[in-house]
């Protein structure tokens, strides 16, 4: 009888250490697997954004033409030229700004000649004075492909400025160009800008030109980082 109850009762405990086990098994499981979909779900939304950054600056440089474009094996990618004519010029230029909400400049415009692009704006000087600006820029590529822009020509249109905010405003413009949110990597040099290839990731510039109807770019899209 005294075996029969000690048997009982060392089931019963058995029994009972067993559902605690469980129940602590389970609490932890959720509590990692909460975890675990906390981070999946900061990630997916982050990944979310670069995506849908990326289908709006698409959208913004629609009108893109491709030529002579080649699918690379290894690493997957597309190789070939990219005409790219002055109005997706212009809506990419205006995305960038919007992008990286730089307040110094709006009323954008931009023309293309040969070999440069011709950008022109509203040009906040300080909190009171905005004024008309054109900047011509000739972009070329280094020997280690890194995109320089060379500043030809800034021009103050505003005739009624002081010799020494013209000054002031040809030292700062350029660097006003680029606002803090940009995160790029780059170098202001006298005369000239370097942006730095590893800003573009996904993308190796080979060769530009720039004529009338468009600027050309040959260069290679990395797929496997985009997909």
């Amino acid at each position: 009888m005294k075996n029969k109850k000690f048997f009982i009762g060392l089931s019963i405990f058995i029994l009972l250490f067993s559902v605690i086990i469980l129940f602590n098994s389970k609490n932890n499981k959720y509590t990692n697997n909460e975890t675990i979909n906390k981070n999946n779900i900061e990630k997916n939304k982050e990944l979310s954004s670069k995506n849908n950054s990326k289908i709006e600056f698409l959208k913004s440089i629609k009108g893109v033409k491709a030529k002579n474009i080649e699918l690379i094996g290894s690493p997957v990618g597309l190789d070939g030229e990219f005409l790219v004519p002055r109005e997706a010029i212009l809506n990419g230029v205006n995305y960038f700004f919007k992008r990286t909400k730089n307040d110094k400049i709006d009323d954008i415009n931009v023309d293309i000649g040969e070999g440069y692009i011709d950008f022109s704006a509203a040009y906040k000087l300080n909190e009171n004075i905005k004024t008309p600006v054109m900047i011509r820029i000739y972009p070329t590529l280094d020997d280690k492909k890194n995109l320089v822009l060379n500043i030809d020509e800034v021009r103050f249109l505003d005739l009624k400025l002081y010799d020494w905010l013209v000054d002031f405003g040809v030292k700062n413009i350029i660097k006003d160009l680029f606002s803090n949110n940009t995160n790029l990597n780059i170098d202001f040099k006298e005369g000239f800008v370097i942006i730095y290839k590893e800003n573009f990731d996904e993308i190796t510039l080979n060769k530009l030109k720039i004529n009338s109807d468009c600027l050309i770019i040959d260069m290679f899209i990395n797929l496997e980082k985009i997909i």
